[in-house]
């Protein structure tokens, strides 16, 4: 019996998880966003006063320097889909698999490399970054369907988020580079917005 989906040349979800396997791809990536973690850190600078007070100093180093790691993981839940890529103009009339999940970027506030004077104390989560992300393995192409910030703020004890908006990559490197960027940026953006203490990539 002739069925309908080798008339189209289509091949059923299960089909292409067994070709692209998508769960190991996920798995794999986060050993790379790891590595891609581990060649940057969150620098943090407070300073204070002879009587031990906080002291902002606007453009000089802080009396308390430590540096912490980023530390990255990739959600063990995986939503496959297939999507049919047909074009008028012709092509391909497979289905083509997308596979999404959500990657979590966090500092370890836990241990730390001290540059000057005294360990620095962060509150856990000081910064932590969420993004829902979605890979067309018949393109190649990895869609950032949604980036949060949260930034826990270390005197007020009060959360700010942030929506980081949407993006794309065309691979695994692109989305490396996409994802250190928004970690910049997030740091630039709440890093120098607090009194007596200073935040920066290095």
């Amino acid at each position: 019996m002739i069925k309908l989906k080798d008339i189209l040349n289509e091949a059923s979800k299960s089909e292409l998880e067994n070709v692209y396997k998508p769960s190991k791809y996920w798995k794999d990536f986060r050993v790379k966003l790891r590595r891609e973690l581990s060649s940057h850190k969150m620098q943090a600078e407070i300073g204070e006063d002879q009587d031990g007070n906080f002291l902002l100093i606007k453009g000089k180093i802080r009396d308390h320097v430590a540096q912490f790691q980023f530390f990255g993981s990739v959600s063990p839940g995986v939503s496959n889909r297939t999507v049919q890529a047909r074009s008028h103009s012709g092509g391909s009339d497979d289905n083509e698999l997308l596979s999404k999940t959500e990657l979590f970027i966090s500092v370890d506030t836990k241990n730390q490399k001290v540059i000057k004077g005294d360990k620095v104390s962060l509150p856990n989560g000081i910064m932590s970054l969420s993004m829902v992300v979605e890979k067309d393995f018949g393109k190649g192409t990895i869609y950032v369907r949604d980036s949060q910030l949260k930034w826990f703020h270390p005197f007020k004890k009060n959360i700010f988020k942030m929506d980081l908006g949407l993006g794309t990559a065309n691979n695994e490197g692109n989305l490396l580079d996409y994802i250190v960027k928004e970690i910049k940026f997030a740091v630039k953006k709440r890093g120098n917005r607090y009194q007596s203490a200073r935040y920066k990539v290095v």
